[in-house]
């Protein structure tokens, strides 16, 4: 008996091309054919080699993908999660592409969307036109933006009517986690396709500077991973990178941040902290400031008719990053 019905396949084959070659036509000519050893693993081809390789790095990226959403659902709240001990721990885990520490950056966002490179092309150059009522605008934004409040839902409410009215309507939107726990950012801008929403913007505020021990940044970047992890918004991940404008409001600073879904979550700062609180008669500095929300007012148009023209028929993730 053979030792096994792979050995004994090996030996039919033979028998038959053995058959074969003693009563072959004329004109043919006989291959010879080495017998296989039973255990022995024949090398792969180079193709065949390289398939399953690259098919092999598909399946590893689409497991951080779907870490990345699961993490995104199952969380801490990003209040929680930013706390720096919380942060460093997930970040050894399932990372936010954020340079935090710097092994854990990604590529940059403006390969994935032109949104981005549009804001910073526009807010780099000081020959930018800029609409008068902009200008007028900016006095108000700054105003309101350099008080001092004593309650930081109160500054926020107020910096969500300011910027609202030049950016868009910015929302209060929940959303919930597996342990049915609810989290809202301080605001959201957003756009509709057919019945989902997509989000241009994603803002987080603090009533000052240094006035919680978590980097508003971090949080920021959080929100991110999180809404854009929401099992009704698949049909959109599925399909793009779902670029965000991040926007982080610090007392009077504003730092600009932009956010892609790939097998990770990216961040990338778009801006320094800017300061508003600046001499209204230092024309210069109030233009730049001018020039950040005009620039910004405009990337979110390009991105809204971005999302307004997208496709969601597509089935699973097309933006993996390799990582």
């Amino acid at each position: 008996m053979f030792a096994n019905n792979t050995e004994y396949l090996h030996n039919l084959v033979l028998f038959f091309l053995a058959s074969y070659c003693q009563t072959r036509p004329k004109n043919t000519f006989a291959l010879p054919v080495d017998r296989p050893v039973v255990g022995q693993t024949r090398a792969l081809s180079p193709s065949l080699y390289n398939e399953n390789n690259e098919t092999l790095k598909w399946r590893k990226r689409m497991k951080k993908y779907h870490d990345t959403v699961t993490t995104g659902l199952k969380a801490n709240s990003p209040s929680v999660g930013a706390n720096p001990e919380n942060f460093l721990r997930d970040q050894q885990m399932n990372p936010i592409l954020n340079g935090r520490p710097l092994a854990n950056t990604g590529p940059p966002i403006t390969i994935y969307n032109s949104a981005f490179s549009l804001f910073l092309n526009n807010f780099s150059d000081e020959n930018l036109e800029i609409p008068p009522d902009f200008l007028g605008w900016a006095d108000k934004l700054i105003l309101n933006a350099t008080k001092i409040n004593e309650y930081e839902e109160e500054r926020n409410e107020r910096m969500r009517e300011i910027l609202s009215e030049k950016l868009g309507t910015i929302l209060l939107v929940e959303y919930k986690k597996k342990n049915r726990q609810k989290c809202k950012s301080d605001g959201v801008l957003t756009t509709s396709l057919d019945t989902l929403i997509a989000y241009l913007g994603i803002l987080e505020g603090k009533n000052e500077i240094e006035t919680d021990k978590n980097d508003p940044t971090i949080q920021e970047a959080l929100y991110y991973r999180d809404y854009w992890s929401q099992d009704n918004l698949k049909k959109i991940r599925n399909c793009c990178c779902v670029p965000s404008f991040i926007i982080t409001v610090a007392g009077p600073w504003f730092y600009i941040l932009g956010g892609v879904f790939l097998n990770r979550a990216v961040v990338e700062p778009l801006t320094d902290f800017i300061p508003l609180a600046i001499n209204l008669r230092a024309f210069d500095k109030k233009k730049q400031i001018t020039r950040l929300f005009y620039s910004l007012y405009q990337a979110l148009r390009l991105l809204n008719n971005f999302y307004r023209n997208l496709g969601v028929e597509r089935s699973r993730p097309m933006y993996i990053l390799i990582h």
